[in-house]
């Protein structure tokens, strides 16, 4: 077995510098078995102490180690947990990890199993396990090991422990993203956006690699389907992918919450190389599911989020939803919108969700159509051309530009992207070559509007991008 020295790290609170140290946010400790005191094992069997090699090679050896204790003392909403260890050589089935908690080191919860992830892939280590949630007062774990179960005489080289109180959240709105003033008319509206900043990413946008998209990827966390707080959820899910895992940020392009949220994911979101696609995603954009979905199906709220999201950016590709196409990273001809199980063996995004995609597919392709509603001209009688120029548009330049043969009452309303009135005029009767003034818009936010034209009682429909 390779000895190095022992490695111990308490990193400082993340953006929290000069608080008590009792305030840190974070432990993360890692144990190099090859040079661990003694004094760091409570109870062991089949272990060789000097050579920390199993005394008999066919049989499993047994560890316990001492308990740790946590030193968080601020408000939070919950304490994040993972694990990550490192074999002699990488085997699935040659360890396994238990944990127990305790908030006064008397009372032990029962031990429970430290499961691998499947999504693990490309990490610092030889194997992470899932990320689990705890309950805010815990501040004592111990943990137990069970290693050589393949009798191959092999042990664990080194383990590490990541406990992460992510605190109280932010307190700002959600934003309407600045892209959406870059939009074309016809491009469906990306929903409103909790921004890296909000959800307290103590990392700044980094220069990623960029992809050309060609393939859009649902995921689920396989955490917990309920939560105070989401915004912390996103933070801790960030904090294990960097800390644990060892990536250079939450491997996720955008997240959505049960409750519809939607948090801005890797480098800021879109176009970035993200790290959820087996090793493969360069072409892919990722959206994870926040909870679990194999025995439960996504809420209407989240669902209505993963719909527009995936329909803005179908919409900006000019992706056809209902398609698929060659994946030249995985050697694969997929979904336009896929499962991560297509990519490989894994669960994700859970039963549930993975047997709706057909149908959010379609309703996909429906929230396009819809984005892109036109009536057509001819069946206007007297109505030659109608449109809105300039666009996009600064607030006050934009008008209705027509052609009418016949005197006939028009009116327009402006509805903003989360479909809520902004403007509206009364009817006017027109006829010839006209420009109508989108008056009403004056301390609007930028975004795509979209602008409902009535040519008596029969409707045009138009997209405005505002700057």
């Amino acid at each position: 077995m390779n000895r190095v020295l022992l490695f111990i790290l308490f990193l400082a609170p993340f953006g929290a510098i000069g608080q008590n140290a009792r305030d840190s946010r974070q432990l993360l400790q890692e144990l190099d078995f090859a040079q661990l005191p003694a004094s760091f094992f409570l109870q062991t069997h089949n272990l060789e102490p000097r050579t920390r090699q199993p005394l008999d090679p066919a049989a499993p050896v047994e560890l316990t180690l001492r308990p740790g204790k946590l030193d968080f003392d601020h408000a939070t909403p919950f304490i994040a947990f993972s694990a990550a260890w490192e074999e002699e050589r990488p085997d699935a089935e040659n360890t396994r990890l238990w944990v127990s908690f305790s908030s006064d080191e008397t009372n032990w919860s029962e031990w429970q199993a430290i499961e691998p992830d499947p999504h693990a892939v490309e990490i610092r280590h030889s194997f992470a396990s899932e990320l689990y949630f705890l309950e805010p007062g815990i501040r004592y774990y111990r943990i137990r090991i069970r290693a050589n179960e393949t009798g191959k005489g092999m042990g664990m080289k080194k383990l590490l422990v990541n406990f992460f109180s992510p605190g109280q959240p932010l307190t700002e709105e959600p934003v309407s993203p600045i892209e959406h003033t870059a939009l074309a008319p016809d491009t469906c509206a990306l929903p409103v956006v909790v921004t890296r900043a909000q959800w307290n990413c103590p990392q700044t946008v980094t220069s990623h690699s960029k992809t050309t998209v060609t393939h859009l990827i649902v995921h689920h966390a396989a955490g917990p389907n309920t939560s105070s707080d989401w915004a912390a959820t996103v933070l801790s899910i960030w904090n294990y992918h960097v800390n644990t895992n060892g990536w250079a940020d939450v491997g996720y392009n955008w997240l959505i919450a049960p409750n519809g949220q939607l948090f801005e994911g890797r480098g800021g979101g879109d176009n970035i190389v993200g790290a959820h696609f087996c090793g493969k995603n360069s072409g892919t954009m990722g959206i994870c599911m926040l909870g679990t979905y194999t025995s439960v199906q996504i809420t209407d709220a989240a669902r209505k989020t993963l719909t527009d999201v995936l329909a803005w950016k179908a919409s900006k590709l000019g992706l056809d939803p209902l398609g698929k196409s060659y994946h030249a990273t995985s050697a694969l001809t997929l979904d336009h919108v896929s499962g991560h199980r297509d990519g490989c063996s894994t669960e994700c995004p859970g039963t549930q969700l993975y047997s709706i995609l057909p149908e959010i597919r379609i309703a996909v392709k429906d929230r396009i159509s819809s984005c892109n509603l036109i009536t057509a001209l001819p069946e206007i009688p007297g109505l030659d051309y109608l449109e809105i120029a300039p666009n996009p548009a600064g607030a006050g330049e934009a008008a209705i530009r027509l052609s009418l043969r016949y005197p006939s009452e028009v009116g327009y309303r402006i509805f903003s992207p989360e479909g809520r009135l902004v403007a509206e005029s009364a009817p006017a009767t027109l006829q010839g070559e006209t420009r109508l003034p989108l008056s009403g818009l004056n301390g609007v936010a930028p975004g795509l509007y979209q602008v409902q034209v009535w040519i008596d009682n029969q409707l045009v429909v138009r997209k405005l991008a505002l700057f």
